[in-house]
């Protein structure tokens, strides 16, 4: 097995050198100081961004550009993820092919290409958890498993791994998985464990994760506290179809409060700040953590001077999915553009005449995510409206069709004043009124292919009146291994156990 070293990691930045999984104590106490490893172990949620620099405590250390080690700018964290799996969906057009554009016309996903990035980040999201665990078991003996540390750890591996196996299983054939045991040991299973075993574990840790936050205050919304773990096992029980188990975990997210923030409170100015009353779970993106060109508002702003500005790689709303919003929707009106509307934007500077720079945006470009700084938007995970959604979805599959169309009424009625329930669901069935409203509301925020498997949804792009450029018009049916990311390339030579490759087609 190919030898790994992993390096400093201080509050929000992290190096990391390899991609293997053999770790060794030597290679611990060669690279981490008694400081870098108490600061992961105060703060292990900050493994979620990447940056390319860090000054803190007087040390200032130049990072590559991502822990998947590719040298590119689409690697970043997990709103990089987000990004690209929305590329693999249906509801996200790209203007012209530019970073993450081999992931929207289906490349990336191949093992000769780029899907390493993913598979790197959530290893390692996944291993900084592990180190922790160490550090606990080293620090506290046998008393680590109850402490609030251990339970956020045990959260942040469960979602490392929750993401892996919902982009990498096939046919029952899992992940490889990595564990500390009692004595601060690390244990490898470098085979692919099967679906059910990983879902085992994925399930252990969330609820132990719960239990163990119960009483815990976290200082602010960085911090994983019990509702982000009742928000991450409402995800994994709808993954694994134990549907009144997602309904209580929603529920629970949601402190019980089952009704749909405002739209006035989920737009209180854009999607780029911590402090959005609708966010749960989210990163704050500072002068000392940004990517600034790789980062998430680079890619998705159309405002920025960035790879998403007009002109280059702007994301589109899919012309089906903005059609079935009524003009009276104040999401189509204000988070999507109708090629008429003049915009100004202060980063697009002045004309010749020293007036503001005026812009009209082409039609279907989104105009959702606008960062007003220079790269230091933040980054969310998780928000209170996505709670509500998984809480209707997970109503309709036990049969409560009443209880989710008044869910569903409630959270329109802030968004579309004409909107009536009983007249769309004369056009669609419940479910897939359901369907079609989170695209719309959680578009760009990282659901789109998860929820087309979860779906059993195809990828159709190629239809008369397509925004979809050529490069993405593709079609491909359900049942599809292309909906599965293979496994990196490098990681299978450094790793002859993880077999067998999820298929090409």
């Amino acid at each position: 097995m190919r030898k790994i070293l992993y390096s400093s990691f201080v509050l929000g930045a992290i190096l990391l050198a390899s991609c293997s999984k053999d770790f060794t104590e030597n290679d611990l106490n060669s690279k981490f100081s008694d400081e870098q490893m108490a600061a992961l172990a105060a703060f292990p949620e900050s493994a979620l961004i990447l940056n390319n620099g860090l000054e803190n405590g007087g040390l200032n250390i130049m990072f590559k550009s991502g822990v998947a080690e590719v040298g590119q700018h689409e690697d970043f964290g997990q709103k990089a993820v987000d990004i690209a799996v929305d590329a693999m969906s249906n509801d996200v057009a790209y203007a012209n092919m530019n970073w993450f554009s081999y992931q929207y016309n289906y490349t990336d996903r191949l093992e000769s290409n780029n899907t390493a990035t993913i598979y790197n980040y959530y290893n390692k999201l996944a291993h900084n958890a592990n180190q922790v665990i160490q550090s606990l078991v080293r620090t506290n003996g046998a008393d680590y498993k109850s402490s609030e540390m251990y339970g956020r750890v045990l959260a942040l591996r469960a979602f490392a791994n929750l993401n892996l196996i919902r982009l990498y299983e096939y046919n029952g054939d899992g992940i490889s998985l990595e564990t500390v045991n009692e004595k601060g040991e690390f244990v490898y299973q470098y085979n692919r464990v099967k679906a059910s075993e990983v879902n085992k574990f994925i399930e252990e840790d969330l609820t132990t994760a719960y239990k163990l936050l119960e009483k815990y205050n976290r200082p602010n919304i960085n911090f994983i506290d019990k509702t982000v773990v009742a928000g991450l096992l409402s995800r994994f029980y709808l993954y694994t179809e134990k549907f009144d188990l997602a309904k209580e975990y929603s529920a629970k997210a949601l402190k019980g409060e089952l009704q749909a923030n405002s739209y006035a409170v989920v737009n209180n100015g854009n999607f780029s700040a911590i402090t959005n009353a609708d966010w749960m779970w989210a990163s704050d993106i500072n002068g000392s953590n940004t990517g600034t060109y790789a980062s998430y508002f680079s890619h998705m702003d159309a405002f920025n001077v960035g790879y998403g500005k007009v002109g280059n790689t702007t994301k589109s709303i899919d012309r089906r999915l903005y059609d079935e919003m009524n003009a009276t929707d104040v999401r189509k009106v204000e988070w999507f553009a109708d090629g008429v509307k003049v915009y100004t934007s202060p980063k697009w500077g002045k004309d010749e005449d020293g007036k503001p720079v005026t812009k009209v945006i082409p039609r279907y470009v989104n105009t959702k995510f606008v960062d007003p700084t220079m790269f230091l938007g933040d980054y969310c995970y998780m928000r209170k409206t996505e709670m509500v959604f998984n809480y209707i979805e997970a109503s309709i599959k036990l049969g409560d069709e009443s209880g989710a169309k008044t869910m569903l009424a409630q959270y329109m009625s802030s968004r579309d004043k004409s909107y009536d329930i009983n007249t769309r669901l004369s056009k669609h069935k419940l479910f897939e009124e359901f369907q079609i409203q989170k695209r719309i509301e959680l578009w760009g925020e990282g659901f789109g292919l998860l929820d087309m498997k979860r779906w059993n949804v195809s990828l159709h792009r190629k239809y008369e009146g397509t925004n979809h450029i050529v490069n993405g018009q593709i079609n491909i049916d359900v049942p599809s291994a292309q909906f599965t990311l293979q496994f990196p390339q490098d990681e299978r030579n450094a790793n002859p156990l993880l077999a067998p490759q999820n298929p090409i087609k």
